[in-house]
């Protein structure tokens, strides 16, 4: 059975999930490590060729890379700040593959649209100057959500765009950006976005960009960071600071909350599903001794397991199998179980601050750390 390809932020799904199987208790073996510059972006991956962003000297580079070894096949570099504020800084979106493009969103707003084989670019834009907006306090975070012809952003303004040409098609007014992505879903035949900003969930009917509702979701410090999770005419959303959880039915005209409580605050990396459970991490507040990785029951919020010392890390899922990154480089395999967390495997593979999410790619685990080391191990 061919594997599943991970070509955009968060999977296939964009739910952190891929039905890929890994071994029940891998052996972890390098199989190579690569300077890519400081940053958060995670990895997208088609065919035998993985993508990534990183910033050095001045300067954030869009990476291609060798699957089989991680020599460069191609790079495209511009000139950018690197903006640690209070953290290291760098780019924090993904890359996201479609047709023989990659898209890219640098963390002053600088969108990329090149070759996946030649790293030609096709366009370009500084979305700052197109559309008269500020970088936001901790710089753009949102990796572009690619369909048919449209190429969806959370800037301030939710964004479409034309992926063929970057023409704009439709945005909304201005809100405070938030920094996660947009998720989209159909229901009954329809086709809609979901975005958490720094002001609430935003639904959009898919084909024009009307509002449909905004739930209000105010955050201290205006640090929404994820990525709404869509299943069963509900959406679950979920950030820090002591905001919490909640689920939200959708009717295609309103949404109604479900359920609100403080069991799950997911600071910068989302929750995962399975079955009728989420497991993601639970963050009281800075300190990482005070962070769980906790099941939660999507039907009734409740916690079903909770589960210490990964501190503020970061998890997908892979068939039946949490891997799980610390925020000090360990990998974690475990059951994706809703009864009790079944560590199987737990191996050192990074050293410094890890809070980009994993990807698994063809048998491989790709992951990097904040100082810019990207390794690939072979299970």
């Amino acid at each position: 059975m061919a594997r599943a390809e991970w070509t955009q932020f968060l999977g296939p799904l964009g739910i952190g999930v891929t039905e890929d199987a890994i071994p029940a208790r891998p052996q972890p073996e390098l199989k190579w490590k690569k300077a890519i510059g400081i940053g958060f972006s995670s990895i997208s991956a088609t065919g035998d060729h993985v993508y990534t962003l990183g910033h050095a000297e001045g300067k954030e580079t869009i990476w291609c890379l060798n699957l089989a070894d991680g020599s460069t096949a191609w790079s495209h570099s511009y000139s950018t700040k690197l903006l640690p504020n209070l953290h290291e800084g760098g780019p924090a979106a993904t890359p996201t593959l479609f047709g023989h493009s990659v898209f890219t969103l640098g963390k002053e707003g600088k969108a990329y649209c090149l070759d996946q084989r030649t790293g030609e670019v096709q366009w370009h834009i500084d979305i700052n100057k197109r559309y008269g907006l500020k970088t936001p306090e901790w710089g753009y975070a949102s990796s572009a959500r690619v369909r048919e012809h449209q190429l969806v952003l959370d800037v301030g303004p939710t964004l479409c765009l034309d992926p063929r040409n970057g023409k704009t098609l439709w945005q909304t007014r201005t809100y405070k950006a938030g920094y996660g992505s947009p998720t989209y879903f159909e229901q009954d035949g329809k086709g809609y976005y979901s975005v958490l900003n720094n002001q609430g969930l935003l639904v959009l009917r898919a084909e024009d960009g009307k509002v449909i509702d905004l739930y209000p979701w105010p955050t201290s410090y205006a640090t929404n960071s994820t990525t709404p999770i869509y299943r069963d005419r509900s959406l679950f959303i979920s950030t820090a600071y002591n905001k919490g959880c909640a689920l939200l039915g959708f009717d295609g005209q309103k949404l109604r909350l479900r359920y609100k409580n403080q069991e799950m605050r997911n600071h910068m990396n989302n929750c995962v599903p399975f079955g009728e459970h989420l497991v993601g991490f639970d963050r009281k507040a800075h300190n990482r001794r005070l962070v769980k990785l906790r099941c939660l029951e999507w039907n009734t919020g409740e916690i079903t397991w909770s589960q210490e010392d990964l501190g503020c890390g970061s998890l997908i899922r892979a068939k039946d199998q949490l891997i799980i990154l610390s925020d000090r480089g360990e990998l974690v395999i475990a059951d994706a179980s809703p009864q009790a967390f079944n560590e199987r495997a737990r191996v050192k593979i990074l050293d410094g601050k890890c809070w980009s999410h994993p990807v698994l790619v063809k048998g491989h685990i790709l992951a990097r750390n904040a100082e810019g080391t990207l390794v690939c191990y072979a299970l």
